[in-house]
């Protein structure tokens, strides 16, 4: 492959993954706000809603991990965008809807299949990074500006959707899905440069059955407690989307705008530190960097637990779990192209895509302890989990993996 096809190939896929991430950043982190002030639900039906798209999300990226192994990737990523844009035109047309439990019930249909459909995406992507690198090095590099761009979307979408004045507004559903369709006519134009490995693995891909697949990858002991300890890293980092904004709404003036501030925050710190901490720990052990990001979260949860909510108190929680994300979410990538064989990169990636488990129980879990139990309620859940998953799960990925030896000596 020449290097202008495979810098053609690298630049489609990252702003495929800015586009679309900026389109849905512009409306889900709201959909709480919306739904909590729009349709006066309850802060555990809110959970549950929300929390479903990431539950599909889990599955949908397993299964499209599997199918982008054995069809076309370009089909399937036509396919996700398409269908993309088409729910969040049915979120537009739900939310003015009279009947609130008919509403309830559509949304969260909706919210269901936007997660299978946004999941196909996700795991093609990296694939195509992981292939496009050359070596281990440019596979870190290539993580990184991935995550850089998801990040750069980040910072466009909250504040757009804010300052437009359609942030928790049904308008934000319709330019999500004009976004959609946007990219979606990009990628139909230049499919053409996109000269995948399509057919190669349905030919020699020894692993073809999706049950044996999961096996063999779940059989992996250091990749499956990678899965459990970036699982529940998720359902604390949910947090900062979901749940923040409500304790922020309820004890900051001008709540709203805060809470966009404070995505925002937390996107250009990512976009600042995340080239600096590359270019730091680019030679140094992944699992390292994967332990050091949750003792980092640790002292989030100290921020909300210890000093009464303040925006010095948001601000520190949300420059905590930043640096904590910056060095876990990227290397778990890292780390899964390095952990797992390298037929079947699909799948194993569409099985780090069951880590939103922890996105969707996040919001139900965290919206349980704030109806119940407070803020500091919710900080004492937050700091726990933290802890121990440290303590008793994150030290088992540094355990003995065949697969990885296999790979050394091959």
């Amino acid at each position: 492959m020449s290097n202008n096809n495979k810098n053609i190939q690298l630049y489609i896929i990252l702003f495929g993954v800015f586009w679309t991430k900026a389109a849905a950043i512009l409306s889900m982190p709201f959909l709480t706000l919306f739904l909590h002030n729009k349709i006066n639900l309850s802060l555990t039906a809110i959970g549950f809603i929300v929390g479903i798209q990431p539950l599909a999300v889990c599955f949908g990226g397993l299964i499209g991990g599997y199918l982008c192994d054995v069809f076309k990737k370009r089909n399937i990523m036509l396919l996700s965008v398409f269908s993309s844009g088409f729910i969040f035109i049915c979120f537009y047309l739900t939310s003015f809807l009279q009947n609130t439990i008919l509403q309830i019930f559509l949304f969260a249909f909706f919210n269901l299949l936007n997660g299978f459909s946004s999941a196909f995406f996700t795991p093609i992507s990296r694939v195509i990074l992981t292939e496009l690198a050359t070596n281990p090095e440019e596979n870190i590099k290539f993580m990184h500006m991935r995550y850089i761009a998801i990040n750069l979307s980040a910072t466009v979408g909250p504040l757009l959707g804010a300052y437009a004045g359609i942030a928790a507004n049904a308008s934000a559903f319709l330019v999500t899905a004009i976004a959609y369709y946007i990219y979606f006519f990009i990628l139909l134009i230049s499919v053409g440069h996109l000269t995948l490995t399509d057919e190669v693995s349905i030919h020699e891909n020894k692993f073809r059955n999706f049950f044996l697949a999961f096996k063999f990858h779940m059989s992996n002991k250091p990749f499956f407690y990678l899965l459990l300890s970036t699982s529940i890293f998720s359902m604390l980092y949910v947090q900062m989307n979901t749940n923040l904004a409500l304790i922020i709404e309820n004890n900051i003036t001008k709540g709203t705008i805060f809470f966009s501030w404070m995505l925002s925050l937390n996107a250009i710190l990512v976009i600042l530190i995340q080239p600096i901490i590359y270019l730091v720990t680019k030679k140094m052990k992944q699992k390292i960097i994967y332990l050091v990001g949750f003792l980092i979260s640790i002292f989030a949860g100290i921020c909300l637990l210890v000093t009464p909510v303040s925006k010095i108190s948001i601000i520190a929680f949300f420059v905590f779990l930043t640096l904590a994300e910056v060095l876990i979410f990227p290397v778990s990538g890292v780390l899964t192209a390095e952990m797992t064989d390298d037929r079947n990169k699909g799948i194993a990636f569409g099985l780090l895509d069951l880590t939103n488990l922890g996105a969707a129980i996040g919001p139900l879990f965290g919206g349980f302890l704030l109806q119940y139990y407070s803020t500091k309620g919710f900080a004492i859940g937050f700091l726990g989990v933290t802890i121990i998953s440290s303590i008793f799960i994150v030290k088992k990925i540094f355990e003995h993996n065949p697969q990885i030896e296999a790979k050394t000596e091959s």
